[in-house]
């Protein structure tokens, strides 16, 4: 018996050390394959929770989906890494299969949980990360000026320990932030639709930290979903 044919698809890999992987979407299930090895599979009845998050893509941003039961979970991106510093903008691929796979789980019985925004753990740790910056600002600054008498070092310190608080404060542990499904698909739809509209489409070559992508101020604003 022929195997279905999947509903949606996409190529994505998290990293330079992973091979480019095909994401297939079918009616019951989602497949992570390498080639033809079987990476991963995931019973959407199985599905206990989505989270959409904005990370940064060299000097871009991307949006990530984690899709998560309560053993497993795959993760799937906007952009794609080719190199150190360069990214391949999927955001079409990327918003196309995220609509066809929502479109499915809010027709499924359990309950799954949608929220935006990074993780506690991960909030925590760039927290912890921005608290330290402040503090090791402090440190070198009290030892340029007590130590050493060099004042002009612990004016130096000063950007240093506001950049630690300005990621201390944005990444600060906070309640996950729920979203409506029905309002992504909605919202999905129409930038599909506006993308219809322009002559070059949304979709992008490879780039190299050039600032912007053309797709980025629908991929990666202040809210994952748009």
């Amino acid at each position: 018996m022929a195997e279905a044919e999947p509903l949606s698809q996409l190529h994505d890999r998290r990293s330079l050390s992973q091979p480019l992987a095909t994401i297939s979407l079918f009616a019951d299930h989602l497949e992570m394959r390498d080639d033809e090895k079987l990476i991963q599979r995931i019973a959407l009845a199985e599905i206990t929770s989505v989270r959409m998050a904005v990370e940064m893509a060299g000097q871009g941003r991307q949006i990530i989906c984690q899709i998560r039961t309560d053993k497993t979970e795959m993760k799937l991106g906007s952009q794609r890494p080719l190199g150190v510093t360069s990214w391949e903008n999927n955001a079409v691929n990327f918003r196309q299969f995220l609509l066809d796979l929502h479109q499915i789980l809010i027709t499924l019985p359990q309950p799954i949980v949608y929220v935006e925004g990074q993780s506690l753990k991960l909030r925590l740790i760039i927290t912890a990360v921005g608290l330290a910056m402040i503090f090791g600002g402090i440190g070198f600054g009290y030892w340029a000026f007590q130590d050493q008498g060099l004042s002009f070092l612990t004016l130096m310190a000063l950007p240093f320990m506001a950049l630690g608080g300005m990621v201390a404060w944005s990444f600060r542990p906070s309640r996950p932030f729920p979203y409506d499904p029905k309002g992504l698909i909605e919202n999905f739809k129409n930038q599909i639709e506006r993308a219809k509209d322009h002559k070059d489409p949304i979709a992008a070559p490879a780039y190299k930290d050039e600032g912007q992508t053309p797709d980025e101020d629908d991929t990666a604003g202040s809210s994952p979903i748009g």
